[in-house]
């Protein structure tokens, strides 16, 4: 998206290395998981900043989560798709991702559960 001069906002809690491209702008921002509400004031803050409805894209489980928990506050300000919340609690859970691969046919390794 960057190339093609679209602007690009990588939010995350630390600026590592992975959050430095020449396509990419990197911002700090608050833990989904510890201060939602601060995060999504923030990125509702960000939106209005800018010239055109974003779209946000959930890179990780926790920002999923999020996006899913918050959708009603983040929808009138930025266009993303998202699971359904059922889907999206298997989708977040190794036993529960394993189960639903399994019901669909996927060919998935075997998978144990240590109670101890």
């Amino acid at each position: 998206m960057g190339r093609r001069g679209v602007p690009v906002f990588g939010l995350d809690t630390r600026l590592d290395i992975g959050a430095y491209s020449r396509y990419c702008r990197p911002l700090l921002c608050a833990d989904p998981r510890r201060a939602p509400a601060e995060l999504c004031d923030s990125l509702i803050g960000l939106a209005r900043e800018l010239p055109k409805r974003p779209v946000l894209m959930p890179l990780g489980d926790d920002w999923a989560v999020f996006v899913s928990d918050h959708r009603s506050r983040l929808e009138p300000h930025y266009r993303f798709v998202q699971s359904p919340p059922s889907l999206l609690a298997s989708l977040t859970d190794k036993t529960e991702t394993y189960d639903l691969a399994r019901r669909h046919g996927l060919d998935v390794p075997r998978h144990v559960v240590v109670a101890d």
